[in-house]
C-alpha cells in the first residue's frame, strides 16, 4: 500500500453510521472526507433481539452512498465495521449477507475488546507525545460504553457495559424532559453497571482521562457554538463534571426544536444527547474524575490507523 493511497472506513453503530476517508501524508493522517448519518440500527434490538426491516433498509442505503463516495475519492474498497447492534441481534448474519449480496460489502463485527482497542487508539492519536503518556479512554456510544486503560499504544485493560446514549433513551421511550426522579433512577441504572466495571477507579491524576464518541464531541461543539465542525478545536476542549451537568440541565429543559437551534448540535442527536451526558456525569462522579479531555477521533480513526500500520 502506498502512503498516499486513500482508505475508507464506515463505522456502523447502534445509533449512527460514520464515514472516514483519509490517507497518510508526511507521517500524518490527512482527513479527506467525513460523513455522519443517523440510522438507529440498534433501535428495538434489546426488546425483540432483531434488527428491524426499516432500519436495515436505511443502513444498507447509507452504506451504498458511502461506498459510492469512497469510490469518488479513489478508494479501492470500503471497510465496514459494526459494533453492539450487530453483536446482539439474532438476524445480524442475515443483514451482513444482504450487504454482501447487494453491495458487495463485507461487514466486520467487532468484539467488545476490538471496539475498545480501536476506539482507544483513535482517541489518543490527537495528543502530542502520546507514546509516553498514560490514558483512560471513555467512549460512550449508542449501544454500549467502553473504558480502556493504556500507556501510549499499549493497552493494559478494558471493560465494557451494554448501555449507551441511544439504549438508555430507548429504555425511557425517548422521554424529552427528564424529572429529578428520572435522573436519580437513571444514575442508579448506570451505577449498577459500573459496580461490575473493574476499571471504574482507574482515573488517578497520573492518567489523561479522554472522552470520545458522538455525545462528548457534540457537547464540545455546543460549548464552542460551532456552526462549522472544527475537529482540531474539539480535541483541544476539556470539560469538568459540573460543566457537563450544567449543560445536561440546560438541554434537558428544552424541547426538541429548541435543542436543534443550538449551534453545534447535529440533527438526530437532539433526543439522545441528554442520556449520553448523564452517563458521562455518572462515570466522572463515580471515578472522581476532575477533568475530561475531548478527542474528535474515535473508533473509525483507530481502525484506519491500524490498517495503515499493517
Amino acid at each position: 500500500m502506498t502512503t498516499d493511497q486513500p482508505l475508507a472506513v464506515a463505522d456502523l453503530g447502534s445509533h449512527s453510521a460514520l464515514l472516514l476517508i483519509a490517507r497518510q501524508k508526511g507521517g500524518e493522517l490527512e482527513v479527506l472526507h467525513e460523513d455522519f448519518v443517523i440510522t438507529r440500527l440498534g433501535q428495538g434490538v434489546k426488546q425483540s433481539g432483531l434488527l428491524s426491516e426499516e432500519r436495515q433498509q436505511l443502513a444498507l442505503q447509507v452504506l451504498k452512498d458511502f461506498k459510492e463516495r469512497a469510490a469518488r475519492f479513489g478508494c479501492s474498497a470500503l471497510e465496514v465495521i459494526a459494533t453492539e447492534a450487530l453483536r446482539k441481534a439474532r438476524n445480524a448474519e442475515s443483514f451482513s449477507q444482504r450487504a454482501r449480496q447487494t453491495l458487495k460489502l463485507s461487514i466486520k463485527v467487532l468484539s467488545a475488546e476490538e471496539e475498545a482497542r480501536f476506539a482507544y487508539l483513535g482517541a489518543i492519536s490527537v495528543f502530542d507525545g502520546f507514546e509516553k503518556q498514560k490514558f483512560t479512554v471513555i467512549d460512550v456510544g449508542g449501544g454500549s460504553t467502553e473504558t480502556t486503560l493504556g500507556r501510549g499504544r499499549k493497552i493494559e485493560a478494558h471493560a465494557s457495559f451494554p448501555l449507551g446514549a441511544a439504549r438508555l433513551a430507548e429504555e425511557m421511550n425517548f422521554k424529552i424532559r427528564l424529572t429529578d426522579e428520572d435522573y436519580r433512577r437513571l444514575q442508579e441504572r448506570v451505577e449498577r453497571e459500573l459496580v461490575n466495571n473493574p476499571l471504574r477507579n482507574e482515573t488517578d491524576d497520573s492518567r489523561v482521562v479522554v472522552g470520545s464518541g458522538g455525545t462528548i464531541t457534540t457537547l464540545a461543539a455546543i460549548v464552542h457554538r460551532m456552526r462549522v465542525y472544527d475537529a482540531q478545536r474539539i480535541s483541544k476542549t476539556t470539560l469538568e463534571p459540573e460543566q457537563i451537568k450544567a449543560w445536561f440541565r440546560r438541554i434537558n429543559a428544552m424541547d426538541l426544536k429548541e435543542r436543534l437551534r443550538l449551534p453545534g448540535l447535529e440533527a438526530g442527536r437532539e433526543d439522545v444527547l441528554p442520556y449520553g451526558l448523564l452517563i458521562y456525569v455518572t462515570m466522572m462522579e463515580a471515578g472522581q474524575i476532575k477533568r475530561l479531555h475531548v478527542s474528535a477521533r474515535g473508533l473509525r480513526f483507530g481502525y484506519l490507523l491500524s490498517l495503515l500500520n499493517n
